[in-house]
């Protein structure tokens, strides 16, 4: 019988110092955290859906990875630092429009499928006026 060996690590420093690990590590985190941040976000507006709070808190998390991935390789300078606020927009933003393309179409089909099921029951006014003419 074949063993299988389960990976060690699941992320590692190098993995998360790249592109796509930074925009994973974002949006996976983002993703576990948003309910709890879009209460605080109507608390804060009182008036409105909460979302604004999840893009800069986005932006906070990026930072924080990249400034943490940083300070652990040692390379701590101005440049860097610099480099890593700019850099953080960019992987929020990425982050952000990969939550778009998994969540929203799904999102759609769902609204799609609602509105199909709706437009084909029976309880609907139009239906119900094809019925009485028939």
């Amino acid at each position: 019988m074949d063993t299988i060996t389960l990976p060690q690590a699941f992320l590692t420093l190098q993995d998360i110092s790249s592109m796509g690990g930074m925009v994973i590590a974002v949006y996976v985190i983002v993703s576990f955290l948003k309910d709890g941040l879009k209460k605080l976000g109507r608390k804060i507006s009182k008036n409105g859906t909460g979302d604004w709070i999840v893009r800069p808190f986005s932006v906070l998390v990026a930072l924080t990875i990249i400034i943490w991935t940083i300070v652990i390789k040692g390379v701590v300078n101005a440049e860097n630092i610099g480099l890593a606020v700019i850099n953080a927009f960019l992987v929020a933003l990425v982050a952000g429009a990969a939550h778009d393309y998994v969540v929203a179409p799904a999102k759609e089909k769902a609204l799609i499928q609602t509105m199909l099921r709706e437009s084909t029951d029976d309880s609907t006014p139009m239906n119900q006026d094809k019925t009485m003419k028939s």
